[in-house]
């Protein structure tokens, strides 16, 4: 009896096939593994670039729980004695007895800010301030041309004014040396 041993275009068909599996089975392996360290190496550079962003990001995810706190309000704590014998007062607790304050104690709270958020309002301040100036310079500029075109219209309206007084004045001339040409004609 003989064995039927396959084709060798066969085996080598299964066996490229095997390799090829395992080829692809370490490619991704390799591949997982890596990109979690390249994703946190480019976070940190982004974030290195963009601090603002890394700041409203962590204002997200961990907000300050003491913010808001105003300030001026005045926290009391009293330390209360009771007196045995005399008449209690309803709906407290204990034994029966009137109550006296010994002791008053008031602290004023402050208000608490978040460093995040102080951070990302100074620098939002940096940039209006940067603007108002770039404005300001813009506007002194426009100022100074304002100033000029007035000055230079001025000049003009004068200058109008007087060529007008002199157009009037040959007309009124010229008027008069005609009408004293007619009005010796007729005499």
């Amino acid at each position: 009896m003989k064995t039927q041993q396959p084709k060798t275009s066969e085996t080598t068909f299964l066996l490229l096939s095997y390799i090829g599996v395992i080829t692809f089975a370490v490619l991704c392996l390799c591949c997982s593994c890596n990109t979690l360290k390249k994703q946190q190496l480019k976070a940190e550079k982004f974030y290195y670039a963009h601090p603002e962003k890394l700041a409203a990001k962590a204002e997200q995810m961990f907000p300050n729980i003491n913010e808001g706190v105003t300030a001026g309000r005045v926290d009391t704590v009293r330390d209360i004695v009771r007196l045995q014998g005399e008449p209690g007062i309803q709906g407290l607790p204990g034994t029966p007895g009137t109550v006296r304050i010994i002791q008053t104690h008031s602290t004023d709270t402050l208000r608490v800010e978040s460093g995040v958020k102080v951070a990302q309002l100074k620098q939002q301040l940096d940039v209006i301030q940067e603007d108002f100036k770039k404005i300001t310079t813009d506007f002194s500029k426009l100022q100074k041309d304002h100033n000029t075109l007035q000055l230079e219209l001025k000049d003009i309206t004068h200058s109008r004014d007087g060529w007008r007084i002199k157009f009037f004045g040959l007309a009124a001339l010229i008027a008069c040396f005609f009408g004293f040409k007619i009005f010796m004609k007729r005499f």
